[in-house]
């Protein structure tokens, strides 16, 4: 099992090195589709190789398919950091932007430092917020609130706060919170 899960992380670090023609050309993305479908042939539930699927199905632009794999890679492993950063970006790319916010608080439960889900996470926010930017301000893990101040140089005198999404993992509850400010 171990051999065909890396053949096929090792067919998509080639991927990612190479133009989408010559992956294309080679057929790269269909080989580590194979191995990581033969990985889940003998081990469905490892949950390596369902990421590694819904990555593979989130560059092919089949959400449905990949959120379904990273679901399950994540109940199997629900500290599996990258496949809930993996599937805030689709819930992103889908629109669905509390979902996504959720996820990758999710993901920064696991680990408050992973730079990835930070920047992920603000650029949910810029997209999520009708008003523009909204740099995030993260505390400790086991904080219970997270602000998010959003405002326009034009207008900071008008405030509002809406409850987005509310977060739980172990020793973990966030509620987030984007105050803006307009004219």
């Amino acid at each position: 099992m171990d051999a065909w899960y890396n053949l096929g992380t090792g067919l998509m670090r080639l991927v990612s090195s190479l133009s989408k023609e010559a992956a294309d050309s080679l057929n790269l993305m269909a080989d580590a589709e194979a191995a990581y479908q033969k990985a889940l042939s003998l081990e469905p539930e490892h949950p390596r190789s369902l990421h590694g699927m819904g990555v593979i199905l989130k560059t092919e632009r089949r959400y449905d398919e990949a959120i379904d794999y990273l679901g399950q890679a994540i109940e199997h492993d629900p500290a599996f950091l990258h496949a809930h950063y993996t599937l805030g970006l689709i819930y992103g790319a889908q629109g669905r932007y509390p979902d996504a916010i959720t996820t990758h608080m999710n993901a920064l439960a696991v680990d408050r430092n992973f730079s990835q889900a930070r920047y992920a996470l603000e650029v949910t926010y810029n997209h999520a917020s009708p008003v523009g930017s909204c740099p995030g301000a993260l505390r400790h893990p086991r904080s219970e609130r997270v602000s998010v101040s959003c405002q326009t140089p034009q207008a900071p005198s008008i405030a509002r706060s809406d409850v987005l999404a509310d977060v739980r993992a172990e020793d973990f509850v966030v509620t987030l919170v984007v105050t803006t400010r307009w004219s």
